[in-house]
Parts: C-alpha cells; structure tokens; sequence
C-alpha cells in the first residue's frame, strides 16, 4: 500500500491577508519595544516569544491539516452476484421486452450479464469478480442476506456491490440488513431486478380426501 503525506492549509485569501498584517504590526511593535529598552537581551527573548506566538496563531487561523493518504497497491473490486436460486427458472420475462410475447425464465433474461466479458469496460480501472449466489442445493433455501453480508471479509478494497436477482429469498435474515451495513461501510449496492412486476398466483390445497385402497401400479384418483 502506498502512502502519500502532505500539510494543506484551509485559509482563504481574507484570512491569509488578515494573517500577514497580524504578523507585520506585531514585528513593528515588537522592535519599537526592543528599541526602547535599548536592546536588552532579556527583551528581545521576550519580543521573540511574543512574535512566535502571534506567528503560531496566525498559523492555526488558517486551518492546517496534515494528510496522509494510502492508496492501495491493487484496484479496487466491485463484486457482481447473480442469484442462481430455484425461483430463477420462472418463466416470467417477456422475450422481446413486450408484454404479449413469448416468456423467457429469469435465469435466461440475464444471461448476459453473468458473463464477464460484459463488465470488460470496467477492468481497466477496478477488478470485477462475477459470482452466483443462492445455487440450488438439497436442504438449502436462498439466503441473499449472507452472500451479501461475507462480502467485505473476501474482498478487502470492495468499492461496490451489483445484485442481479428476482429478490426472492426464503433462509436467514432480510437482505436489506445487509445492504444497510454495507451503506454504513460506504459500500453500495445496486440492484438489477428480474422478474414481472406482477406477482404470480398461488395455489393452495385447503382439503384433501384420499380413498381407502389403492392397486400397486395403478394411478390413484383424488378428488
């Protein structure tokens, strides 16, 4: 990591003139003392003192600050994640961008996206890291909080975070808790949404009746 370290003054010009015409009296005033005492030693110390003083003051009005700057010896990552969840297979997205044409899965509608050929624009400047998250797996739900919230311990010099998913998440706590500890690290997230706009139905069973017997091979009728 480099490190760059440098003094900046504050001041404006209205300051920096106020400054000067302070020092400049008290250098006037301070040898017509010097003078009167005939140059004593012991006074000009003293009129040194004051001098240092005003000057020390003068300094402090216009607002030192002493910066130092560490850049990092690598750029800087920006992490894209594509939910690779179950509910991306819905087949919801219309092809062609019209609502009356053919339906695509979201998993196709951004196909593109999880290519990293189509971040290139950005790897001149910042390394870009395309990830799945949520990937189906047995026993496991989708969990957009956790693959969200790991993020600042893989990537140390995370600038910024893009989330391409249908925001469906079934397991752990709500992604916005860890968006929000994102935003307070200065870290943030931008979202990609995918998905229609309108929910779809639901179909729930209230009541079942099943027969008594059935025959091995043979469906079974439910009413």
């Amino acid at each position: 990591m480099n490190a760059a370290r440098s003094l900046m003054f504050l001041g404006t010009p209205t300051t920096i003139v106020l400054s000067v015409l302070l020092i400049a009296v008290t250098a006037v005033l301070s040898y017509v003392s010097w003078r009167r005492s005939g140059f004593r030693p012991a006074f000009g110390a003293l009129e040194l003192l004051r001098m240092g003083i005003v000057i020390f003051v003068a300094i402090l009005f216009n607002q030192p600050e002493w910066i130092e700057e560490y850049r990092p010896d690598e750029n800087p990552t920006v992490a894209v994640l594509w939910d690779a969840s179950r509910s991306m297979e819905t087949r919801d997205v219309p092809g062609d961008g019209s609502a009356g044409g053919s339906l695509r899965t979201r998993s196709e509608a951004i196909m593109s996206l999880t290519d990293p050929a189509a971040w290139s624009e950005l790897e001149s400047k910042m390394r870009v890291v395309v990830t799945p998250i949520a990937q189906a797996e047995a026993g496991h739900g989708t969990n957009l909080h956790d693959a969200l919230a790991l993020l600042p311990r893989k990537f140390q010099n995370l600038l910024g975070v893009v989330l391409i998913s249908d925001g469906d998440w079934n397991e752990g706590s709500p992604p916005v808790l860890a968006a929000s500890k994102l935003r307070l690290k200065e870290i943030p997230v931008f979202t990609v949404p995918i998905g229609s706009s309108t929910r779809l139905p639901d179909v729930e069973v209230l009541s079942l009746d099943a027969p008594t017997f059935g025959i091995a091979g043979k469906s079974v009728r439910v009413p």
